[in-house]
């Protein structure tokens, strides 16, 4: 039996593993950014971008890959919020940090995919270290709540372990 610890006001979870048992663990970050061309004196401030992620993490459990070769989805609310000038672009894209590590073992981050809704303006894919993948794109205003559902490819070559990565959802208005 493995303790996971708990977060405040949520259970603690126990989990019970056999020998070739993992966890898949992805914390998602949030980053926001604005790209403002000169703007003439006097001129207020072309827009404003607003990010949110529920939760900030996902977990993906141990399950065998004879009875489950696809693990999940596990969903994530992306809350959107894109507002400017007509015609004021917004872009939101995402890349992971790492493949999934456990120690020296491995789990390729394109083992996870999505897929996304509303579609459009946003879309599904699968998680790269190499280049950030757009994710949802549009014209401001938007104000939108979006469901990113998570799924990961099982496999029996996945050692035991606890495998974690990061990857990070940016908003930005180019």
């Amino acid at each position: 039996m493995t303790y996971h610890g708990h977060g405040l006001g949520r259970p603690a979870r126990f989990l019970l593993r056999s020998r070739a048992g993992w966890r898949c663990f992805l914390g998602l970050v949030a980053a926001g950014a604005i790209a403002v061309s000169a703007l003439p004196a006097g001129t207020a401030f072309a827009g404003s971008l607003t990010l949110q992620l529920s939760p900030g993490n996902i977990l993906f459990p141990d399950a065998s890959p004879d009875l489950v070769p696809v693990i999940g989805p596990v969903s994530v609310l992306v809350t959107v919020k894109a507002t400017g000038r007509p015609g004021y672009p917004w872009l939101l894209t995402l890349v992971a940090n790492s493949d999934l590590r456990s120690g020296p073992d491995v789990i390729p981050i394109s083992a996870l995919s999505w897929t996304a809704s509303p579609n459009p303006p946003f879309s599904g894919g699968t998680l790269s270290v190499v280049t950030p993948t757009v994710v949802g794109s549009g014209i401001a205003h938007i104000n939108t709540v979006a469901r990113f559902d998570f799924t990961m490819l099982n496999s029996w070559g996945y050692n035991a372990g606890t495998y974690t990565a990061t990857a990070t959802f940016t908003l930005s208005a180019p």
